[in-house]
């Protein structure tokens, strides 16, 4: 085991010089990289920039695709709106990370990635329901109506997928604790609270800043059309 001391890190490319190099003094021996950390304070923030930018990212790609796939709905309003239910869930799990005192490294973002996916499927999920009920029932229900009752068609396969996942997960974690795998818990842990975190905002927040969104929109288009009229009457008389 190589350890050194510097300010600055070692970079992937002096690493394998470093390597090279000793493979050369010592060709008889197996030489090989099994880990490598680096914890300069510049290297963990860059990591952490970059994994702001990937969920950056996927955020401008959802938006687009739930643009195009529900534009009968108000596409990019609902894009818009699941995003900001990623957003919080980014921030749950990042505050897990603190809490915890986990290192920001590659189990943060395969956390992050993981959250997205599964947070972004069941919102999509209510937005398609939404949708069938909308070109079923048509104006028969109000719009917080039509949302309630989409939600709770899907209620009950966001709570068996998200139990199923933590259950898991929460095994996971008992068996790191009684064996000291602490590697593995940084990542188990977290997903557990961004799981949660993922269920309530694909359930709770998406869906209503969406329908308050729309009867804003209705309210402003309402009184436009409403003050329009009245400028062609005095303009009549």
């Amino acid at each position: 085991m190589a350890k050194t001391q510097e300010t600055q890190g070692i970079s992937d490319d002096k690493q394998n010089t470093l390597k090279t190099a000793l493979e050369k003094d010592f060709p008889d021996n197996n030489i090989e990289v099994y880990e490598s950390n680096d914890v300069a304070a510049s290297s963990g923030m860059n990591f952490f920039f970059k994994c702001l930018a990937a969920c950056a990212l996927a955020m401008v790609i959802t938006i687009i695709y739930i643009g195009f796939r529900f534009k009968k709905i108000g596409g990019i309003s609902a894009g818009v709106f699941s995003v900001v239910a990623l957003a919080h869930d980014m921030c749950m799990v990042y505050g897990c990370f603190v809490i915890c005192r986990f290192d920001i490294n590659a189990n943060f973002m395969a956390v992050l990635l993981t959250i997205l996916g599964y947070s972004i499927n069941a919102t999509i999920i209510i937005y398609d329901r939404i949708r069938e009920n909308e070109n079923l029932l048509g104006n028969k229900m109000e719009l917080e109506d039509l949302v309630n009752l989409s939600i709770t068609q899907t209620m009950g396969r966001s709570i068996h997928t998200t139990v199923t996942t933590v259950l898991a997960m929460a095994t996971v974690c008992i068996v790191c604790i009684i064996c000291g795998v602490t590697s593995i818990l940084s990542f188990a842990f977290p997903l557990i609270i961004g799981m949660i975190s993922g269920v309530y905002s694909s359930n709770c927040i998406a869906p209503t800043l969406w329908v308050h969104w729309k009867k804003h929109q209705a309210k402003k288009s309402h009184s436009g059309s409403k003050t329009g009229s009245t400028k062609k009457k005095a303009s009549r008389r």
